[in-house]
């Protein structure tokens, strides 16, 4: 809280090391869709209805600015509504990313798997949005803030939770060893060099 009648002392910037981040944000069935990305001119809403297959998301590294998560709601085309967590990020550079479905059809199990190439140049994404239900990784902040209420986040536009709901937000972010359940990925911008697109029976996971 801001101190009335006098001058507060420059602070320095709070941070956290990396270090080891497991969590069940949401203790239910992850559903979702495949990779969904759009282009557009100013704020573009994460807002749409997601398919009822399961989606995996991983990546080797994951840096960049603004960074907020907060409690919401997905929802399915059938209209059923899902709790998830959205983490959302302003712009980052994202090593080796890779989203993979599974598919049942007539013909058997297939998985869907969307990747860049591990060893080119970083994917680069804008505005980069998930639905998660679970994430795994190693983690680094600066600037980080704990317990904002989430109607109040700002360090990403366009991306705030309910007032009263509990919200996190931090200036700079550096992800390692990432493994995410989601129902959605959104980006209002997305460039990929080497970008592999595979659909078959013996095609892996991403993991």
């Amino acid at each position: 809280m801001r101190s009335r009648g006098r001058r507060r002392r420059p602070q320095p910037r709070p941070s956290i090391r990396p270090r080891r981040f497991a969590a069940v944000l949401v203790p239910s069935l992850a559903l979702g869709g495949v990779l969904a990305a759009a282009v557009g001119q100013g704020a573009l809403a994460a807002s749409f209805a997601v398919s009822g297959r399961d989606m995996k998301v991983s990546a080797d590294r994951i840096e960049g600015t603004g960074y907020v998560t907060y409690p919401s709601v997905a929802r399915s085309a059938d209209g059923t509504e899902h709790a998830v967590t959205v983490l959302a990020v302003k712009t980052a550079r994202v090593r080796a990313l890779c989203q993979s479905s599974v598919l049942d059809t007539p013909l058997g199990r297939y998985v869907l798997r969307l990747s860049a190439a591990p060893d080119g140049p970083p994917v680069r994404v804008s505005d980069l949005a998930l639905s998660a239900t679970s994430i795994d990784a190693d983690l680094g902040f600066t600037s980080l803030q704990l317990n904002r209420d989430a109607a109040s986040l700002d360090a990403v536009p366009g991306y705030s939770g309910a007032p009263g709901h509990y919200g996190i937000q931090a200036l700079g972010f550096a992800v390692t060893n990432v493994r995410v359940r989601s129902w959605s990925v959104f980006s209002s911008s997305i460039h990929v060099k080497g970008l592999r697109l595979a659909v078959g029976r013996d095609e892996a996971e991403c993991f």
